[in-house]
């Protein structure tokens, strides 16, 4: 198709293209997903973090930044130290989520200050 297409259009068109194609790629797993009932249980917390979003866009930062430094030191490859700042950001704010809504006194002092 883009061979047809002139010389000045063929790129745009080609990019157009892949961002669509990689954009209803990415719709059609997320209704996969949410059409698949074993996975319900499975990411519930996606739940709770939207639930807390500003509290976890706060934390997930410095979760990930506390394992991004922290594996600075260690020679880690790149890839690892994304998947360890990926998983360390998600289940961190997951846990403190989770801390938040166990002891009350958290979640009174995080209301406080709008978390």
């Amino acid at each position: 198709m883009t061979s047809v297409a002139p010389a000045v259009v063929g790129p745009l068109l080609t990019r157009t293209v892949v961002d669509l194609s990689h954009f209803l790629l990415t719709m059609a797993l997320a209704l996969a997903i949410t059409r698949w009932s074993s996975s319900r249980r499975a990411l519930g917390f996606v739940s709770a973090l939207g639930s807390f979003s500003l509290l976890t866009f706060l934390l997930h930062r410095i979760f990930e930044q506390v394992l991004n430094l922290g594996l600075k030191h260690f020679e880690v490859p790149g890839e690892l130290v994304y998947a360890a700042c990926l998983s360390g950001g998600v289940f961190g704010s997951v846990a403190a989520i989770v801390l938040r809504r166990r002891f009350a006194t958290l979640n009174r002092a995080l209301r406080a200050v709008y978390l």
